[in-house]
């Protein structure tokens, strides 16, 4: 076999070289790219207006509420007499 058909038959088959090299020869777009893109999400983040909201559901099963209530009764007085 000779050289010309062993490329022929990998047609399909990608070189890390030549990918490696055009990445490196691109270098400086894809880097500005990347950097417009965080600058602009940056500006986008710091022009929003900033909306707070948190909620809570606290349960308490009446089962326990007598037992909460002794224990948290006995040890808020425990150092007062």
């Amino acid at each position: 076999m000779n050289e010309k058909a062993v490329k022929n038959s990998y047609d399909d088959e990608i070189n890390l070289y030549e990918l490696l090299f055009v990445l490196k020869k691109r270098v400086k777009l894809i880097a500005g790219i990347v950097f417009v893109g965080v600058l602009l999400a940056t500006i986008g983040v710091f022009l929003k207006p900033n909306i707070y909201q948190a909620r809570a559901t606290v349960w308490v099963d009446l089962f326990f509420t007598p037992a909460l209530n002794t224990e948290f009764a006995d040890n808020l007085f425990k150092g007062v007499q």
